[in-house]
């Protein structure tokens, strides 16, 4: 895998102490993981909640994790890292709790993932009236491939008005994600792998066909 700094210095002649520009390839392609149940709404798989931003700063700055198909390079290197997320979150419980989260039900569990263009982001970041989206390199966990797509309110605007641009930009990028999503069963979760084989993870549509949907072709 290149390293963090490594694919700085290939885009960048040096990289700043806090970086603003986003170091991804124009054809890359972001893959965001299926952690379950976190994709899990009224009981079934919903595609806007596996797109869900998580708030950074209440009503100005949210963010939602992704992955660079570039630096992860292969299908497998994707799964380690969805294995990853979901260890962390898993780690995460433990410490707060002072136990382990209950299979299936606390715990999070990565079941493979879906993939979401990059050139969505700036299709999307158009069709927005109150915040600019974004994708920033944001290395966590020691993955050099993590970054983040970003919402940040751009203009003043009543409640209201903010939360329907950022349902909006979720489902435009919903509208982009794709994928038949192969499945992978992490190492600690080979004990309920009948069960977690058994969950719905739909197939979604081309690229092509989501990108020119989106755009009202």
């Amino acid at each position: 895998m290149i390293s963090g700094s490594f694919f700085c210095f290939l885009v960048m002649s040096r990289c700043p102490k806090q970086i603003r520009r986003t170091l991804m390839q124009r054809d890359d392609v972001l893959c965001r993981a299926a952690l379950f149940p976190r994709f899990i709404k009224d009981g079934v798989f919903d595609i806007e909640t596996l797109m869900r931003f998580s708030t950074v700063e209440e009503d100005s700055h949210y963010a939602m994790s992704v992955g660079s198909k570039f630096l992860l390079r292969t299908s497998d290197g994707v799964h380690n890292y969805g294995c990853a997320a979901a260890q962390i979150a898993n780690d995460n419980f433990r410490e707060k709790n002072g136990r382990d989260p209950e299979p299936l039900n606390e715990a999070v569990h990565y079941l493979g993932f879906y993939e979401l263009p990059f050139h969505s982001i700036k299709d999307v970041r158009g069709r927005l009236t109150n915040h600019h989206l974004s994708v920033r390199w944001v290395p966590e966990h020691g993955q050099d491939a993590h970054f983040q797509v970003e919402l940040w309110k751009t203009v003043p605007a009543g409640a209201r008005q903010l939360r329907r641009d950022r349902v909006a930009a979720r489902g435009f990028l919903s509208a982009y994600l794709t994928g038949f999503p192969e499945r992978h069963v992490c190492n600690s979760d080979r004990s309920i792998a009948s069960i977690l084989n058994a969950l719905e993870l739909p197939t979604l549509p081309k690229i092509e066909a989501s990108a020119a949907e989106a755009r009202g072709a």
